[in-house]
């Protein structure tokens, strides 16, 4: 097993071809040093840390630190959203967050309601530092 590292980086999705799309700044986590929301850029999604309501915030946080189960989900949580407004019925990736000693797993990756599965992970970190990186979402962009 493989122990990988998680960061986070401000990052902001500007569209100036397609007035249409919401210019958004989020914090995109970087897995061993490689953009997550760069990998999945294809789908138009954002990672769901680091922008909306700070309630959204707070509560995003919350599963991400396996907390409380996601009220639709249950034990999968929303990687990437839509930037537009988060809404899981315009998309979402989730992966599966599970604790075991002092590691988190991120497994399972899914597009949508398991539309089809996405062939990467298991990520595996370290809780303290896993811990300090997710909380630094909040108090690092609001």
């Amino acid at each position: 097993m493989r122990i990988h590292q998680l960061s986070t980086e401000i990052r902001h999705r500007l569209s100036t071809d397609q007035p249409f799309k919401t210019n958004v700044r989020f914090a995109d986590f970087f897995i061993d040093g490689k953009s997550l929301y760069h990998r999945f850029e294809k789908y138009d999604l954002v990672p769901s840390l680091g922008w909306g309501p700070i309630e959204y915030q707070k509560e995003m946080i919350r599963y991400f630190l396996l907390q409380k189960p996601h009220s639709l989900l249950w034990y999968r949580t929303p990687i990437l959203v839509c930037p537009e407004c988060a809404d899981l019925e315009c998309g979402f990736i989730s992966a599966k967050l599970e604790k075991k000693g002092d590691l988190v797993i991120w497994s399972d990756f899914f597009k949508d309601h398991y539309a089809f599965k996405i062939d990467i992970g298991p990520f595996y970190f370290r809780w303290d530092q896993y811990k300090k990186v997710i909380q630094s979402t909040l108090t690092g962009l609001c």
